[in-house]
C-alpha cells in the first residue's frame, strides 16, 4: 500500500471508530439541557488539564471559549450523536500536509495524524554476513481528532525492536496510550493487541474501544460501541506503515 493509501485507510478507520452510526430517532431528540450539559462537561475536563499546565489543553480551552453559537451547537450535536451522516472522510472538503502532520477536514472537524517517527536507540556494528549494522529503534504513531482546533481525543501506539541491516529481528517493548479523551458521555480504552516480527518487519497493534452514551434523567445510557486496531510497523530503515485496521 502506498503512503497515500495508508493515510486514507487510517482516516477512514478513525472516522468509523469515532462517529459510528447515529442514535435512534426517539433517543436523539435533544433539548437545551442536554446540549448545555455536554458542553459544560467538555469544558470542565479541558479546564482541569489546562490548570495542570497542559499546553494543548490550554490552547483547546481558549479555542473552545471562542467558538460561535453555531459551532457550539454543532459540537454538542456530535457529543449527543446527532451529527449528520455525511461527516466522514468520504465527504472531506480539504486534505493536506502541515509540517509532519497529515490533516483531513470535514467542516469544522479534523483528523490529524502525526507522521510516523523512528528513533535509533542504539547502533553497534557487528561482524555478520556482509558486515550489516545492528541495533534497536523506537517508532510511534499518534492520531488526534479535533473540532475547530479543539482536541477531543488522542491515542498513541509505540514500540521498540532490534534490527540487523534492513530487517527487524525481535520486538522489545511497546505501549498503547489514550493520551487524551475530553469527549463527554464516552469511555475510550486501548489495550495491546499483539506485537511480532514477520518478513523482517516489526508490527505493534493496539485495540482501541470507544463506548459512547447519551444523558437521560435516569443516567447515561450507552448506545454505541466501536473498536479498531491502531498500528505501526517498522524495519531496519524505520517506519514502513501505520494507521488503523
Amino acid at each position: 500500500m502506498t503512503r497515500t493509501g495508508v493515510w486514507v485507510a487510517t482516516v477512514a478507520a478513525t472516522a468509523s471508530l469515532l462517529f459510528g452510526s447515529g442514535l435512534p430517532a426517539a433517543a436523539s431528540e435533544r433539548d437545551d439541557t442536554g446540549e448545555s450539559a455536554s458542553l459544560a462537561e467538555f469544558r470542565s475536563d479541558l479546564a482541569v488539564d489546562a490548570a495542570r499546565g497542559d499546553s494543548e489543553a490550554k490552547n483547546s480551552l481558549y479555542k473552545f471559549d471562542n467558538l460561535s453559537t453555531d459551532e457550539r451547537s454543532d459540537l454538542a450535536a456530535y457529543f449527543l450523536g446527532e451529527s449528520p451522516e455525511d461527516i466522514s472522510p468520504d465527504a472531506r472538503e480539504i486534505s493536506y500536509l502541515k509540517g509532519s502532520t497529515e490533516i483531513v477536514e470535514v467542516g469544522d472537524f479534523t483528523w490529524e495524524t502525526l507522521s510516523p517517527t523512528a528513533t535509533k536507540l542504539s547502533q553497534e556494528p557487528t561482524v555478520v554476513a556482509k558486515a550489516a549494522i545492528s541495533g534497536s529503534k523506537s517508532i510511534s504513531n499518534t492520531s488526534t481528532f479535533k473540532f475547530a482546533g479543539v482536541t477531543i481525543t488522542k491515542t498513541k501506539v509505540s514500540g521498540s525492536y532490534e534490527y540487523t541491516g534492513g530487517s527487524a529481528t525481535k520486538t522489545l517493548t511497546y505501549a498503547c496510550t489514550v493520551v487524551q479523551n475530553y469527549q463527554p458521555f464516552s469511555d475510550i480504552s486501548t489495550t495491546k493487541n499483539g506485537s511480532y516480527v514477520s518478513g523482517g518487519t516489526a508490527d505493534f497493534g493496539c485495540k482501541v474501544v470507544v463506548k459512547r452514551g447519551v444523558p437521560t434523567p435516569w443516567g447515561t445510557i450507552a448506545w454505541s460501541t466501536k473498536e479498531a486496531i491502531q498500528f505501526v510497523r517498522g524495519n531496519g530503515n524505520g517506519v514502513t506503515s501505520s494507521g488503523w485496521r
